[in-house]
């Protein structure tokens, strides 16, 4: 796994919550939306109601949300410690701006750093390589999503 990748879980994971809590919110939406329709035949020999599957898949689907919320926070302090730990600050400043979403989700693109940090771009784009190739050497071996 290449540094780019590694620092990318937190999109990764971040994205797959975001998913998550969209389809909890469309199964939120069809158990109270609905209403009971009593126009329609009840078949007695159904063996399960959509309502309780639907019920079901919501509180699983809670249970999958919280834990990817852990181990989002997790990796979250996890990648600042060690990128915190390279030596050059600029390279602290960089990875940090790129790879980990502020409160709102949220990176920086290389364009938005160069006018935060006042480089040109060129010249960011040139220290981001650099700052991979030195967290790289730091980079955990086996620690993915």
């Amino acid at each position: 796994m290449t540094a780019r990748e590694y620092l990318m879980q937190l999109r990764t994971i971040d994205l797959r919550i975001k998913k998550m809590r969209e389809e909890a919110a469309a199964l939120r939406e069809m158990l109270t939306g609905g209403g009971i329709s009593y126009d329609k035949d009840q078949v007695l020999s159904s063996p399960t109601n959509a309502q309780e599957i639907r019920l079901i898949r919501l509180l699983d689907l809670e249970k999958q949300i919280s834990l990817e919320i852990d181990a989002y926070s997790s990796k979250r302090a996890s990648i600042i410690q060690q990128i915190s730990q390279l030596d050059d600050i600029r390279f602290v400043t960089l990875l940090t701006y790129r790879y980990v979403p502020d409160e709102k989700g949220r990176v920086k693109t290389l364009v938005q750093i160069a006018r935060i940090t006042g480089y040109n771009y060129d010249h960011v784009r040139h220290l981001h390589g650099r700052a991979l190739q030195a967290f790289q050497k730091n980079m955990p071996q086996k620690d993915t999503v």
